[in-house]
């Protein structure tokens, strides 16, 4: 079920409304964490500054290409494929590296083999190229890609950029996901912002349910699971809350009228 396409407060409604299809968060049974869809990077900021940060943390869809020597080719190069670049690369040609973001249990250190090579994405720019995959016999849909412009930096640096923008990307897939973010239909700047500010509270009381879920059963918690607890607990309130009314007398077309304005 989609959620409701209005603005405003109704749009808010989705997320209590039970029975919602809403894809969980949390790692890839590969191993790597990755946002909920395999998705590039959309919307770069207008700022200058913000930009270039933009530029430094950028996922890349397998489909996509890179520059390749070649001298058999006509300009000595010629664009490859990511997917086909890593399938071609060997177990001399990754680093075993710590992934930034660490998990719950600190004697399992979550790492990643990583290799790194300095060239041309087609339709972007000249960067570092980062592929990233649990396991140097991992399938190729566990392989992840980034791209960063600080040309300097070196593996940390660039883990460091990536995970960073990994976070936003799974930000931006939880609250479209699970809020309808992308799904809201206004037409003014107010009603953006006040649509944005409500999505943002309830992103805020989802995390912090998940974090207290997570804490009282001692074991990781996505962020679909705390927000169908706040469900089940919304309309256990509800129900509580019609059952104390119908004691005390209230008749049951005025309850009616009242939970239907």
């Amino acid at each position: 079920m989609e959620p409701v396409r209005v603005g405003g407060a109704g749009q808010m409604r989705a997320f209590l409304r039970p029975g919602h299809a809403a894809q969980d968060d949390g790692d890839t049974a590969e191993g790597l964490p990755r946002p909920h869809r395999a998705h590039e990077v959309e919307g770069a900021p207008v700022g200058e500054d913000d930009i270039d940060e933009y530029r430094r943390r950028a996922h890349l869809k397998a489909n996509r290409s890179l520059r390749v020597p070649d001298p058999d080719a006509e300009r000595g190069w010629r664009w490859q494929q990511l997917s086909g670049y890593a399938a071609g690369l060997t177990a001399e040609d990754f680093t075993l590296m710590e992934w930034p973001r660490q998990g719950d249990n600190p004697d399992e250190p979550r790492q990643v083999y990583v290799h790194v090579v300095q060239t041309r994405v087609r339709s972007l720019y000249r960067c570092q190229l980062v592929i990233a995959r649990p396991a140097l016999d991992a399938p190729a849909s566990a392989t992840r890609y980034g791209a960063s412009s600080d040309l300097d930096a070196d593996v940390t640096t660039l883990l460091g950029h990536i995970a960073a923008r990994w976070d936003v990307e799974v930000f931006f897939s939880d609250t479209k996901d699970l809020l309808g973010l992308d799904q809201y239909q206004l037409m003014t700047t107010t009603a953006i912002v006040r649509f944005w500010t409500l999505v943002l509270a309830a992103y805020t009381l989802i995390e912090e349910e998940r974090a207290r879920l997570a804490l009282a059963q001692q074991r990781p918690v996505t962020s679909g699971e705390a927000r169908r607890t706040l469900q089940h607990l919304h309309y256990r309130h509800l129900l509580g809350w019609i059952e104390q009314e119908l004691h005390a007398g209230v008749d049951a077309d005025a309850l009616y009228d009242r939970l239907a304005a």
